[in-house]
């Protein structure tokens, strides 16, 4: 499926009394784009996996079983 791309805010403000809980690694918040991109509507099988990374990082083994890990 096709997915329009766009923009938005990543990250968290820095740290404060009315946000306590964000790790330094989280801010600077930044701008993003993302361009349109398209998406898959199944999930990748693991024999897709193997075929374009040449591995199984998957617990569940089985050719079309999706990758779990």
């Amino acid at each position: 499926v096709e997915v329009e791309g766009g923009e938005f805010e990543m990250g968290a403000q820095p740290r404060s009394p009315q946000n306590p809980n964000v790790d330094n690694d989280e801010s600077p918040q930044r701008r993003i784009s993302v361009p349109n991109f398209r998406l898959g509507v199944t999930p990748v099988t693991q024999a897709q996996w193997k075929d374009v990374m040449g591995d199984n990082p998957s617990h569940n083994k089985g050719d079309d079983l999706p990758v779990d890990t």
